[in-house]
């Protein structure tokens, strides 16, 4: 639990972009790596704070852990550093077809879509590419019980929540 149950995808999502991340995920997921394994649940307690806000943690209990697709869309980095993001763009489209399980209901973070996730942090390439990916991503399916649908979750993290 130390080490936050990470996968090399985890480490590779989370850390400073190398050019050679793309085909090295690629390689991984070609040789049975399983881009639908979990963090441990308190591995990112910074992530969850700001999801969360000020909304009562024992609604989303248990708490499970993150895909490597949904660190990746956690991450405060995507548009502030632009000659990183047409790396992480492309281990985006990479990971979305592997990923499957991170766009079913029961394996959402905090409630939270890759989609609504990508909102929350303002990421709007990696927005743009998830609803490019239509046969997984439904921008007015709602996000769990408490974020509603992409439009909801971008008002309440503008801070004009309808909820």
């Amino acid at each position: 639990q130390k080490s936050g149950n990470l996968t090399p995808m985890h480490v590779m999502v989370l850390s400073p972009p190398l050019q050679t991340y793309p085909d090295i995920l690629k390689l991984l997921l070609k040789y049975g790596g399983n881009a639908n394994l979990l963090t441990s649940e308190n591995f990112d307690m910074a992530a969850q704070e700001f999801l969360l806000g000020k909304l009562d943690r024992s609604l989303f209990e248990p708490v499970r852990g993150m895909t490597p697709i949904q660190a990746l869309c956690l991450r405060v980095d995507v548009e502030r550093q632009q000659d990183i993001l047409p790396i992480l763009e492309e281990m985006l489209k990479i990971l979305i077809p592997a990923s499957v399980d991170s766009f079913r209901p029961s394996h959402r973070y905090l409630d939270h879509t890759p989609l609504s996730l990508a909102i929350a942090r303002g990421s709007s390439q990696f927005v743009k590419i998830l609803l490019e990916a239509k046969e997984m991503v439904d921008p007015n399916r709602i996000s769990g019980h408490t974020h509603g649908n992409a439009l909801a979750v971008l008002m309440r993290y503008l801070g004009t929540s309808p909820l």
